[in-house]
């Protein structure tokens, strides 16, 4: 069943089109991979389902129902949550705090209520911290809830922004670069936590440069090359598909399922 569709877009700077007639869609509850050279325009891609930028035309849609003009905060309410290539955190807060913000989506108390600390808020005020930490837990990040953001490492950090971005309870996220910087053993946890995820009924579409857990992890990829489709399949038709391998791969990669 497709869920998140992509029809038709185009994004243009100018006279230059970073996304060009781009046309694919997700199943529910699949991990599905967007890869591609630099420059090919993947998170251009992002952004314009995000909501951080408007295509200049082409319809962006979740579940049949058009997103492409949603304001980001709008586009996160009704269900889809991301993260960046670089943790965007707040570093001064604790890690139960960031998630927390991504609670907030979940209430429905208004000003009064706010204002003048009515049962309502404070019954959602806890509920917030009950959702936080119970994401952090999900993640094996219970243990830093209290630590400041900008002291965890770099692996923490990421998985501290996609602890976030379930809390808004998403049916589909985002995921910009996940493995970027981490270890062989985090890698490993990473692809764990992703079928956890999965596992949730959250749908994944992930950008990502390390092919071998991109192959090892999703179960449908997308390729991009110069902000169009260059082709999409399983995993193993991308790994043998010669024009991929010539723009992007450089050579048929061999993935090593022991230390992939």
């Amino acid at each position: 069943m497709n869920h998140l569709v992509l029809d038709n877009i185009t994004m243009r700077f100018g006279g230059l089109s970073a996304v060009s007639d781009l046309s694919f869609s997700t199943e529910k509850n699949k991990i599905t991979a967007l890869i591609g050279p630099n420059g090919a325009g993947k998170t251009t891609t992002f952004n314009l389902i995000s909501g951080l930028i408007t295509p200049t035309y082409g319809k962006v849609s979740l579940d049949n129902q058009d997103i492409s003009a949603l304001e980001p905060y709008q586009v996160c309410k009704i269900g889809i949550g991301r993260t960046f290539q670089t943790p965007h955190i707040f570093p001064n807060l604790t890690a139960l705090e960031n998630v927390m913000i991504g609670s907030q989506l979940q209430t429905s108390t208004g000003f009064l209520s706010c204002g003048f600390k009515l049962s309502k808020t404070r019954s959602d005020e806890n509920n917030i911290i009950d959702n936080a930490f119970e994401e952090l837990k999900f993640l094996n990040l219970d243990q830093y809830s209290l630590q400041k953001a900008g002291t965890l490492p770099l692996g923490q950090q990421r998985l501290l922004e996609i602890a976030r971005a379930l809390a808004t309870k998403p049916k589909i996220l985002l995921l910009d670069e996940p493995a970027a910087g981490l270890t062989q053993s985090e890698l490993g946890k990473l692809r764990e936590h992703l079928i956890q995820i999965q596992q949730r009924n959250i749908s994944i579409l992930l950008v990502e440069h390390n092919m071998r857990f991109v192959f090892k992890t999703v179960e449908y990829v997308v390729v991009m090359n110069f902000g169009k489709k260059l082709a999409e399949g399983k995993p193993d038709e991308i790994s043998t598909n010669e024009n991929v391998i010539a723009a992007y791969l450089g050579k048929s990669p061999k993935v090593d399922h022991a230390n992939a």
